[in-house]
């Protein structure tokens, strides 16, 4: 049961659409909940639900999607400076003392 794990003084809500069914007798009934709110304890004096302890999780579809977009990003740049780093320089560069290399316009024959 969803409920079981909501401290004390706290109530347990619920947005989403519930429903229970009873399968055992014949015909079958359900009863369908929406916008459960419940609170096991209420002290004395207490005219209304405590705070509340809601159904939806941490971590939720937009929350997920972040996490997984920042991951990609974070794997494209982590391979990028991978690249990078294994660039090498030249290590002969053209002395200027020597011989230069020149190149002369072909004839077309």
């Amino acid at each position: 049961q969803p409920w079981d794990h909501v401290p004390l003084g706290k109530s347990y809500s619920c947005g989403l659409t519930s429903t229970l069914f009873n399968i055992t007798t014949n015909p079958k009934y359900g009863l369908t909940l929406d916008g459960l709110q419940v609170q096991a304890f209420i002290t004395d004096g207490q005219t209304k639900f405590g705070n509340s302890w809601d159904c939806v999780g941490f971590f939720t579809i937009p929350i997920w999607t972040g996490i997984f977009t920042a991951m990609v990003m974070v794997i494209i740049l982590a391979f990028g400076l991978y690249m990078l780093s294994d660039v090498k320089t030249m290590d002969r560069f053209d002395d200027p003392k020597g011989k230069h290399f020149m190149m002369t316009p072909g004839s077309s024959d």
